[in-house]
């Protein structure tokens, strides 16, 4: 006799030992909050008692939102997702440990939940709101986690939005619907493109045309269990470390940089709005400088200038093209934000399109502005640094 309906599978209810941790702290808390009241007098004040019940039944519904998620999805389960390229599942097929999209007995323990913040006169409407918000966000968080960018750029442009619908029903409405289509869409397009990292003998083919191996080893080997070529020689030490063959230096998309850029302009512009604030230019002056420093560190890290400043003095080279070109970028971002700022002062400071806009422009010219990290590391007239004792006491540990 054929079920109605779907029973999918035991493992979406919450695990028996965590609903009684639950239970136990909630009651334990309750009857120490009733004991206080009793011996000193006092009577229950009903506002606290439903803040107080508000937070636990939120503090649960975002702890069923989290197993559901780390539970079956195996963006976040890296053996589980071993298992499943090595074995003959298909996208169009169930999950072997349980579905990834919600299913009826979610909404029953859901309902639970909010059942129980009605007994203790918290706000019931709270829990369906936390559970759904932090599925969404953990949904968003493993397209990126599985590189399925074009839903997840979708839904982070979405989420600011709500900050402009905070007060309007039908558009906050449209808004939910369309973050529940995308993360719907995405996780499915996730699934159809597993496994969505490749093995990394496959992927180091093109670098490393002598990494000989025999047939039958490349196909009984789990992906990601061979080395790399950076995996076999990271353990040389310096200087063979800096001499001896990387890996490939990537560049950030052009497309990237620009839905990054709009991408942190529209936050920031939704935020400001919502709040009714304005954007100062001290704060975009510091972000400038901030990220600067962030990208001046990822340049030169564990590089270093042939001439330091008493080289540079004594020489009369105060300036080396072939090194100094990497704080262009930083320097020219730097100088945009100055520059943003007086138009700010003078024009409109408490517009919020403007200050908006002007950290999008900061942030692109950080991201695309050369030199490139391939060309900077492989032509960048520069000197490797050689590690410090704590690095080498670091690597030795690491590798023991």
């Amino acid at each position: 006799m054929r079920r109605r309906i779907p029973f999918h599978s035991n493992a979406v209810w919450p695990p028996p030992f965590i609903v009684f941790l639950f239970v136990l702290t909630y009651g334990i808390f309750y009857g120490g909050m009733w004991l206080i009241l009793y011996c000193s007098g006092a009577r229950s004040d009903l506002d606290t008692e439903s803040m107080l019940g508000t937070s636990f039944v939120i503090l649960g519904a975002v702890s069923f939102a989290l197993f559901r998620l780390t539970r079956f999805h195996p963006a976040f389960h890296p053996r589980y997702a071993a298992w499943l390229r090595s074995s003959p599942w298909t996208w169009n097929r169930p999950l072997p440990l349980g579905p990834i999209l919600l299913v009826w007995q979610d909404v029953f323990v859901i309902a639970v939940l909010a059942g129980v913040a009605w007994c203790v006169h918290a706000t019931a409407a709270f829990v369906p709101i936390t559970f759904g918000l932090s599925y969404l966000i953990g949904l968003n968080i493993a397209m990126a986690v599985t590189r399925t960018w074009l839903p997840c750029l979708l839904m982070a442009f979405l989420w600011p939005a709500l900050f402009l619908t905070q007060d309007k029903d039908f558009p906050t409405g449209c808004i939910v619907a369309g973050l529940v289509i995308v993360a719907w869409a995405g996780t499915r397009f996730s699934l159809r493109t597993f496994p969505w990292s490749r093995n990394e003998l496959e992927s180091m083919r093109d670098s490393a045309p002598n990494l000989a191996k025999s047939l039958a080893s490349a196909e009984i080997r789990l992906p990601g269990s061979e080395k790399s070529v950076w995996a076999q020689v990271s353990n040389l030490g310096w200087p063979f470390n800096a001499l001896s063959p990387k890996a490939k230096y990537y560049s950030i998309p052009r497309l990237a940089s620009i839905s990054l850029s709009l991408l942190l302009g529209w936050w920031v512009y939704c935020v400001t709005v919502a709040f009714e604030s304005s954007i100062v230019p001290a704060a975009i002056l510091f972000f400038a400088i901030f990220a600067a420093f962030i990208r001046l560190v990822l340049y030169c890290n564990g590089l270093r200038t042939p001439f330091n400043i008493w080289g540079r003095l004594a020489t009369g080279r105060l300036i080396i093209p072939g090194f100094d070109r990497v704080f262009v970028t930083p320097l020219t971002a730097i100088g945009i934000a100055i520059a943003g700022g007086v138009v700010i002062s003078h024009f409109d400071p408490s517009s919020p399109a403007i200050g908006a806009g002007l950290l999008a422009l900061i942030l692109y010219i950080l991201l695309e502005g050369g030199p490139t990290m391939r060309e900077w590391r492989l032509t960048g007239s520069h000197e490797h640094r050689p590690p410090t004792l704590r690095e080498i006491n670091r690597r030795a540990f690491r590798s023991g």
